[in-house]
């Protein structure tokens, strides 16, 4: 979640209960103990259509955030949107087009879906940076403020130990192996080059941190963090 000062951004919505409902669900208890409500989101954007980045938008139909707008790049929108496209993927995917469907419904009904096309500016010192490979419109988003930036990597990362050590490793989930690995190296490079702050969200916690050169590859670095003060 991001406070913009103006806007209360959430990007990705989490997998709610389409995994079991003891394999996710916890965003929003987690909202509220930071303080804020569902209903205090006025945009959430999505990095990608995997069922663990946007089934947390509903709730037994409804919308969980009945006040935001959902961005999504339209790429992304038009291929997981589409349910004659389940029958072209393999059987890995299928899923999600049926979970996309149901997601959408209530925020397409309201006129609450924004689509985009590649890298733009959403919000003020809030955009996008496309990133296709992993699925048709993958996007990072970047969020700029006085000279400092973060950057949200959704699925560029799976598996941490391996693919800093080894960007061109990929896995069964990217739909474009070949232009994943390439995002995944030029990504690193850059965050290793600038140092900006990056939130990846298959990186355990914190899953935020930098990225720092190691040899001919790389290294994470989590950001320090504390737990004093947390209730037990």
């Amino acid at each position: 979640m991001v406070h913009t000062g103006e806007h209360l951004v959430l990007v990705d919505a989490g997998a709610g209960k389409a995994f079991g409902p003891d394999a996710g669900g916890r965003l929003l208890n987690s909202l509220r103990a930071a303080g804020y409500r569902p209903e205090d989101i006025d945009a959430v954007l999505l990095t990608h259509l995997h069922g663990d980045h946007f089934a947390g938008l509903t709730a037994e139909g409804k919308a969980v955030f009945p006040n935001a707008t959902v961005y999504v790049e339209k790429n992304e929108a038009d291929f997981w949107l589409d349910a004659s496209k389940e029958k072209t993927v393999p059987e890995v995917f299928r899923p999600f087009f049926p979970q996309a469907a149901a997601a959408f419904a209530p925020y397409l009904a309201a006129n609450k879906v924004k689509k985009f096309s590649g890298s733009t500016e959403l919000l003020p010192g809030v955009r996008s940076i496309a990133t296709p490979g992993h699925t048709p419109g993958h996007a990072f988003y970047a969020v700029e403020s006085k000279g400092q930036q973060m950057q949200f990597w959704g699925d560029l990362i799976h598996a941490k130990d391996v693919q800093f050590r080894s960007p061109g490793v990929t896995i069964k989930f990217d739909l474009d192996s070949a232009a994943a690995a390439r995002q995944r190296l030029k990504a690193m490079t850059d965050a290793a080059a600038k140092g900006y702050y990056v939130g990846a969200s298959h990186i355990s916690f914190p899953g935020i941190g930098h990225v720092v050169p190691e040899g001919k590859a790389f290294t994470w670095l989590p950001a320090n963090y504390s737990v004093a003060g947390l209730k037990p």
